[in-house]
């Protein structure tokens, strides 16, 4: 009768040991241990909310052939190599000034403003540039107003001028902005004088 009792009572104590044992090995797959806790890489909020708002990146400027454009076009641009007339961004404004060979119309304290040289056959049609630089006097921005005589030459002259911007800087869903801002094409109110202005910014 005593055999029995242990028996039955060695028997409760194995089912027992084998029910908390089953708990724990569950407790232990749900919840992870303080060492995967610590060890484990830091979700990075910022990072997250980065990418997911994040804007589009510039399309890379595209070499043009600035022969494919209008006379009017070339007259303006001069050389399609950096922004414009052969000048980029970075560049000293010193340095610029002696290889363009141009006599500014106006200086201010941080840019140089020219006439752009045109054919006469282009009048009335004229324009000028003004390259902007910072305190170290490296150029971060060029501003190019063109004028013309009536209202159709310049709403002709700026569609040129779109074609050739779309052509360097790609097509855009933004309404006369490329490079997201970076370069804009705006009209000018003037009645004399009817045109636009580009403006390029580092």
């Amino acid at each position: 009768m005593n055999f029995q009792k242990h028996t039955f009572i060695v028997i409760i104590c194995l089912l027992c040991s084998l029910l908390i044992t089953c708990k724990t090995d569950k407790a232990s797959q749900k919840t992870p241990s303080k060492e995967a806790i610590h060890n484990s890489p830091p979700k990075n909020k910022a990072s997250e909310d980065a990418s997911k708002n994040s804007p589009s990146t510039s399309a890379p400027v595209q070499n043009v052939n600035l022969a494919e454009h209008t006379l009017v076009v070339q007259e303006i641009i001069k050389n399609e190599k950096g922004v414009l007339m052969g000048v980029d961004f970075g560049e000293n404004i010193h340095t610029v000034h002696q290889r363009l060979g141009m006599a500014t119309i106006e200086k201010g304290e941080q840019y140089y403003k020219y006439e752009v040289p045109m054919s006469l056959e282009l009048d009335p049609t004229f324009a000028d540039v003004s390259y902007h630089f910072d305190n170290q006097e490296n150029i971060n921005k060029v501003e190019l107003d063109v004028y013309t005589g009536d209202d159709a030459t310049a709403g002709n002259l700026q569609k040129e001028f779109i074609k050739y911007l779309n052509a360097k800087y790609g097509a855009t869903n933004q309404a006369n902005s490329w490079q997201n801002g970076k370069v804009i094409l705006q009209e000018t109110d003037l009645q004399d004088d009817p045109g636009f202005v580009v403006i390029w910014n580092k």
